[in-house]
């Protein structure tokens, strides 16, 4: 639902885990640089590991905040079922988008309108933003003009003034 998602920025050092797998993460939440500016209302990302530069206030030469344990490991509870939460392409048009930063989510019956740009980010129905931040769609070039999807499921992120879903590997992506 709403407002339940949280990015986990690991670097490098983000372990072996499967998607459903449940974990357990602690670690200082903040927004990242290149996201919505210094230290907003709402938090949607956690930072696990050591301070990083650009992280938390987008000044690179400030001081890291107090030291925190953060942490991300594995739980042996029951997997749980993943699912995006199916979201109109209307709603990325309006200031609700904000409710979702983080959050998993599916738009339905969409089609590439603009084909993907020098950060391999790409358009479909309704002027919603996908990037390739965790997987490329039709790796190197990307989608097609005209490609259809029945869906497209993936984080929604929010980076360089765009919400755009990020979907984690191929099965996220469902053609007709």
């Amino acid at each position: 639902g709403a407002y339940s998602g949280v990015w986990v920025y690991t670097g490098a050092d983000a372990g072996t885990f499967t998607t459903g797998q449940m974990v357990n993460v602690g670690g200082m939440t903040e927004e990242y640089a290149g996201s919505s500016g210094d230290w907003a209302d709402t938090v949607t990302e956690i930072n696990v590991g050591a301070y990083l530069p650009g992280a938390g206030d987008d000044d690179d030469s400030a001081e890291p905040g107090p030291t925190v344990n953060a942490y991300i490991e594995g739980s042996s509870a029951t997997p749980a079922t993943i699912v995006g939460q199916v979201l109109d392409v209307a709603v990325f048009t309006t200031a609700d988008i904000e409710r979702w930063e983080g959050v998993l989510v599916t738009v339905e019956n969409v089609t590439v309108t603009v084909a993907p740009d020098n950060y391999g980010a790409w358009t479909v129905t309704g002027g919603v933003r996908v990037d390739d931040k965790l997987f490329t769609y039709n790796d190197p070039d990307g989608p097609s003009i005209g490609t259809s999807f029945a869906s497209i499921t993936g984080v929604l992120d929010y980076s360089w003034g765009e919400y755009k879903i990020t979907p984690r590997d191929a099965s996220d992506f469902v053609v007709p």
